[in-house]
């Protein structure tokens, strides 16, 4: 590049981000603006009961479950007194009709009236389909232009000024590499019919857009009485069984879906994960998993939502059973001021031990009754229907609902409604006309789900909004001194006191009670901001293996490593993997007297030169801290000689007398993102 190029890409970009960082000034007012269109587009959609009518018509009134409205708390049989009761109050139920699930012991209860929940459930998530999901985006940007033509339409600008809780950035969830089935709107309608044709009060969905709108399928599954269980993660941000970390990355996609689900009533809770350690080699994994759902809880509380309960869904492995069911119920090292943080509100277990025409005692059923029988949360299928048997004949509905089963499980979640590749599915749906076809499995399970009539038991605390009453969902553990009364049937032996994690086998079990800190924005945010040497912004997450065989060899990795196994996590190990290799990069540069030919590895790095002095960072500041106070010392690059006072753009003035505008720190952070999409540009165009 020529030294005149040089200079006018310079001022160019020295001009974008003046703009950009004045602009950014203005990002509350611009937010709350927002906000206030948001929630006025929120407009109610049309009741799916006509189109539903036949289905439900045919469903007997009391196996909707008695805790669902006014007209299902009775227990008659008749369709055409259901309908006079659902005239009575109006025809229609809405999310906010809705009572949500509660948890006493090792059960779920509706709110309302205090009877059991048991899951009638089955799996509502198409894989990726290229042409659904071609279709799915013509009709956002159809939106998009619709909403530009009346000034409502929002790029990724405006996004990343909009979401300011949690510190995600909007850009992370642009390209959606999945189908997000609350958001397709077109689909959900089509189907929630046939939901009710099966019986069903619940599904379970694996991958969910948190800037998707939810609003149109979530009313449609509350009119139905259907509720949602939802997993966190999504296929490209989860805990990665082999390399697995809690970080910032990991988080933020947690919270944000926590916060697109929370206002509706019908969400029964989230999963935390999903066969994360699947047997004995990478038990580690587990803190990982328990550090997320402690996190998670925390968060639903400091947002005031409703208690919602955050659990685990595990595979089935002898192996690892009963080491992993009490490790997420036992008390860790980290949990003795809060008993019960990070201990899980659920469990679910893939199990596939039933195939076709088997029975209670020969299935293996009758076993893990046994094993769980004393478990002190509610324990459920969160996958069954084995498929070496097809059609599937789902023999097992009736022994899950059952006497044998039903003190110890709420009931099971069918794998799954969309038939695929690997034929598990109960319907085969046509995309290009939009027409289901029901398979033979459809049948045999509708027939199933439609014969059960489980004993219920009854709360005997119900959640109450008077001073000082106590509220007993989404907790093993109530964090209120008053005794919790619960019914003696629904009272495992083990809630008396909290259980002893397993300790470490090698081979065996290698998971430590000690959990990964909860991931720090506004530390790992300081840290970029600090770092001389980082990482190219053109180089992809699976290519940092290389680099950091070489780096740890090096300068070692210490501060960014975690060990489940050891309890041992590095002060930057919540980081994402971005910051991660460019703290070891930055490291290497230092060590080699900040030569400038040891920030490039083939222009897999390259040197910041918006890096933050020391003064920069004693003078950015969140709710008080100052990142010079959350950085360890080895991390803050020794460049004062080169730094103006007051000229880096992250600087601030955190209370003193100056005379220069007091800037937030939301927005000084926001700049680290434009250097780095400045530096993308750069290293793309030129």
């Amino acid at each position: 590049m020529s030294k005149m190029k040089q200079l006018i890409t310079a001022v160019f970009f020295l001009f974008l981000k003046l703009s950009i960082q004045e602009k950014l000034t203005h990002s509350s007012s611009s937010t709350a603006a927002l906000s206030a269109a948001g929630a006025k587009a929120n407009t109610n959609i049309a009741s799916v009961a006509e189109v539903a009518a036949a289905a439900v018509a045919a469903v007997p009134a009391s196996n909707f479950g008695a805790g669902f409205g006014a007209s299902r708390q009775t227990t008659t049989k008749s369709p055409a007194k259901s309908s006079q009761a659902k005239s009575a109050t109006g025809g229609k139920q809405s999310v906010a009709d809705v009572p949500p699930i509660i948890i006493e012991g090792n059960k779920f209860f509706y709110s309302n009236n205090g009877s059991q929940f048991f899951m009638r459930g089955i799996a509502y998530q198409q894989t990726l389909d290229p042409a659904l999901l071609e279709t799915q985006r013509k009709e956002f940007e159809k939106e998009q232009l619709e909403g530009a033509s009346a000034g409502t339409a929002k790029t990724e600008a405006t996004l990343l000024t909009e979401i300011s809780e949690p510190d995600l950035g909007a850009s992370k969830f642009l390209d959606i590499k999945y189908i997000d089935p609350l958001a397709d709107e077109k689909s959900c309608l089509r189907d929630v019919p046939y939901l009710i044709d099966l019986n069903v009060n619940l599904i379970r969905v694996y991958s969910v857009d948190p800037l998707a709108k939810h609003d149109v399928c979530m009313n449609a599954l509350a009119e139905a009485g259907i509720y949602v269980i939802s997993d966190l993660s999504e296929p490209y941000t989860s805990i990665n069984r082999k390399s697995p970390t809690w970080d910032t990355d990991s988080f933020d996609r947690y919270k944000a879906v926590v916060d697109s689900l929370a206002k509706y009533n019908n969400v029964l809770g989230f999963f935390a994960g999903n066969e994360v350690t699947n047997d004995n080699t990478n038990t580690d994994a587990s803190p990982f998993v328990k550090a997320a759902i402690r996190d998670v809880k925390k968060y639903i509380a400091q947002k005031n939502y409703r208690k919602i309960p955050v659990g685990y869904s595990t595979n089935d492995d002898a192996e690892t059973r009963m080491n992993l069911a009490n490790y997420f119920i036992c008390d860790g090292e980290d949990e003795q001021d809060d008993v019960g943080s990070a201990a899980a509100d659920f469990y679910g277990i893939n199990m596939y031990e039933w195939c076709g025409y088997s029975s209670f005692f020969s299935s293996g059923y009758s076993e893990r009754t046994v094993e769980f029988q004393n478990y002190t949360i509610p324990v459920f299928f969160s996958e069954f229907g084995c498929n070496l048997v097809r059609p599937r004949p789902f023999q097992e509905v009736e022994a899950l609902f059952s006497p044998l089963m039903t003190n110890v499980w709420s009931g099971g979640i069918v794998y799954m409604y969309f038939e695929e590749t690997n034929n598990y599915g109960l319907v085969k749906v046509d995309h290009e006309k939009n027409l289901v076809k029901k398979l033979d499995d459809f049948r045999f399970l509708r027939d199933a789900y439609r014969s059960v009539n489980p004993k219920l038991s009854t709360a005997k605390n119900l959640p109450k909004s008077e001073s000082g009453a106590v509220s007993i969902a989404g907790s093993l553990f109530p964090s209120s001194k008053k005794n919790v009364k619960v019914a003696a049937s629904a009272l495992p032996t083990k809630l008396k006191e909290p259980l002893t994690c397993p300790a470490v086998q090698p081979g065996v079990w290698e998971a430590h009670s000690k959990l990964p800190p909860t991931p720090l924005n506004f530390k790992c945010e300081c840290l970029e901001s600090s770092l001389e040497c980082i990482v190219s912004p053109k180089k992809k997450k699976h290519d940092f293996s290389k680099l950091y065989g070489i780096l740890c060899h090096e300068v070692g990795c210490e501060d960014i490593s975690s060990n489940g196994t050891t309890g041992e996590y590095g002060f930057y190990s919540d980081c994402d993997d971005k910051q991660r290799l460019s703290y070891i990069l930055n490291k290497y540069y230092l060590k080699n007297g900040k030569e400038p030919s040891s920030c490039d590895f083939d222009g897999e790095a390259f040197l910041n030169t918006q890096a933050c002095s020391q003064q920069d960072l004693d003078n950015i500041s969140k709710n008080g801290v100052t990142c010079s106070s959350v950085l360890k010392e080895t991390a803050v690059p020794k460049n004062e000689a080169s730094k103006k006072k007051g000229q880096s753009p992250l600087s601030g003035n955190n209370g003193g007398s100056s005379g220069r505008k007091k800037t937030s720190s939301a927005v000084k952070l926001s700049l680290s993102w434009l250097n780095f999409a400045i530096a993308s540009f750069m290293f793309t165009f030129f």
